[in-house]
């Protein structure tokens, strides 16, 4: 439907972040053993943060869960009267949802029936303070003598981490003004004066926690894949030198892919991580194609200079072609809301087009130099060890 001032969006969104202007979100947990006083604390702490800059909501006890009314029975009134806790929540449960009795058996099957009241005839709010509660001497008493009705959140679920009772409250805030390490460290100054009881405590959830997890193992794979690609290049060029050339592509390739991400908004998340290994993949791949064609045009008789001069040019073209079609490729995952499991994809597109159009001109342009660099430091080097191995007998005497 079409409803002035609202934009309504069908998709699986879970809270994950889509891009610069969408929002970005941060969710810290509060643990204890009571889950009625870990909730408090929750609301205290939804209070404190609602005032924070760039905060757009804060999601807490106020919010989630459902409304309802909380009937809190004094114990001691009650027993004076001759109440028990159980009496009373009979009473009022039968009130308010009726009382299932027998099934009666018809030519059609089993007849459900209940005893109640009629749907026209909910009680409200003073009908229930004035419930009468039969007590055993055959008198009534009515329900706000005895108990204290209010309104009040209760959570869906009580939440368990680690078989501790967890309370979450979820911050959303400006992502064009702000980052969620910013937003953290806000965080932090808010409730540096809030003193917990012993057992109780608030963090940043076992959530964040498996993301930094998963983001260690990722930095993880992206240095083995490194290492194992550059064995590879060894292998293949037979040559320890050539494939540091490429490799120092590679940081290079990846400052494009880190100013994508910040200047199109979007977190350095797990997907933007998995771009950044398949780019190291393309990335190598426009090397290795540049660096054996030269090496071809040597084994010629030709000069270095000139077989990188000619051996670039030679490459511009299919290394163009590579770098194009694959960009044009993932634009449609850039700019669409497209997810998978839920999760959005346009941090991995956008870390792999900006890391290609950087990586490509860093490759026709810088490569050559860094071919020709750390060629002749490796024949520097190799040229001193014989002279370090001869001076080494003398220096012994």
């Amino acid at each position: 439907p079409t409803i002035p001032g609202v934009d309504l969006e069908v998709g699986d969104f879970q809270n994950r972040h889509s891009g610069r202007g969408s929002g970005g979100f941060t969710t810290l947990a509060v643990t204890g053993d009571d889950p009625e006083y870990i909730q408090e604390i929750a609301g205290k702490i939804e209070l404190a943060l609602v005032d924070l800059p760039n905060v757009i909501e804060v999601y807490g006890p106020t919010l989630r869960g459902r409304e309802e009314l909380l009937v809190r029975v004094d114990a001691e009134r009650a027993h004076a009267m001759g109440l028990s806790p159980q009496r009373i929540a009979d009473a009022v449960d039968f009130t308010f949802r009726g009382q299932q009795m027998r099934r009666f058996p018809t030519a059609n099957g089993e007849l459900e029936s209940r005893m109640g009241l009629h749907e026209t005839a909910k009680p409200g709010m003073t009908a229930l303070r004035n419930l009468p509660l039969p007590t055993e001497d055959g008198t009534t008493v009515a329900l706000q003598s005895v108990a204290t009705i209010e309104r009040s959140r209760t959570p869906g679920h009580i939440g368990r981490t680690a078989r501790r009772t967890t309370q979450r409250v979820t911050v959303q805030f400006d992502d064009e003004e702000t980052t969620s390490q910013e937003v953290r460290e806000d965080i932090d100054r808010a409730l540096a004066g809030l003193r917990l009881p012993e057992g109780y405590q608030w963090g940043w959830g076992l959530n964040q926690r498996q993301e930094d997890d998963a983001l260690q193992v990722m930095l993880f794979g992206v240095l083995i894949s490194m290492a194992v690609v550059v064995l590879l290049m060894m292998a293949l060029f037979e040559s320890f030198t050539q494939p540091l050339a490429i490799l120092i592509t590679l940081p290079l390739a990846l400052v494009g892919a880190f100013w994508g991400l910040w200047i199109f908004g979007y977190v350095f998340e797990i997907l933007a991580f998995i771009g950044i290994i398949i780019l190291i993949g393309v990335v190598v791949n426009n090397g290795i194609v540049m660096i054996d064609h030269v090496n071809q045009l040597r084994r010629k008789g030709m000069p270095r200079e000139e077989a990188l001069m000619q051996g670039c040019g030679d490459r511009l073209r299919p290394i163009l072609m590579t770098v194009i079609t694959t960009i044009v490729g993932l634009i449609p995952l850039a700019t669409s809301a497209f997810t998978v499991a839920g999760v959005y994809i346009q941090s991995l597109a956008v870390a792999m087009i900006c890391g290609l159009a950087s990586s490509t001109i860093f490759t026709l342009v810088g490569l050559p130099a860094w071919y020709t660099t750390v060629e002749d430091l490796g024949s520097m080097v190799a040229g001193a060890m014989p002279r370090l191995r001869a001076e080494e007998p003398a220096t012994n005497e």
